[in-house]
């Protein structure tokens, strides 16, 4: 059952996302969002754009080799992925494809839309929970 009670991120790194965003159109953007939990908050520290492999504009992969590096990368000690950005050239809701990678991924999916521009996050636990955006300054 889904403890998390929101997500925080900050107006600069909220900022960041979607210039990732725009700048990779006509191409979905995707990111690595990390940072730290602490009683059913994440807060996101900062933000590692990734390569779109399949370079489509409905759709989006990381590619795994590089993705498995971040997972076991040292050089961030006291931070970890704590969610997973990507942008959609419509709502910002998971598609069936990103709903079966976030079965893999159990962390908050962060999805841009870059037609309405609306940032929302999402979490597959037992069902799909909406994650409410905090916007806070974060030190």
């Amino acid at each position: 059952m889904n403890t998390l009670n929101s997500i925080i991120i900050s107006s600069n790194l909220q900022k960041k996302l979607i210039q990732i965003a725009l700048t990779s159109l006509p191409f979905e953007s995707c990111a690595l969002l990390f940072g730290s939990i602490s009683k059913n908050i994440i807060t996101v520290r900062f933000v590692e754009q990734m390569e779109n492999t399949k370079q489509s504009s409905i759709e989006f992969n990381m590619d795994p080799d590089e993705l498995f590096k971040k997972y076991q990368d040292l050089s961030y000690p006291n931070f970890n992925i704590v969610g997973i950005f990507h942008s959609h050239p419509g709502p910002p809701i998971p598609s069936s494809t990103d709903i079966m990678y976030m079965k893999i991924n159990p962390i908050p999916w962060v999805i841009y839309s870059t037609t309405s521009n609306e940032l929302k996050s999402f979490l597959l636990d037992e069902q799909l929970s909406d994650i409410s955006i905090k916007n806070k300054f974060v030190e």
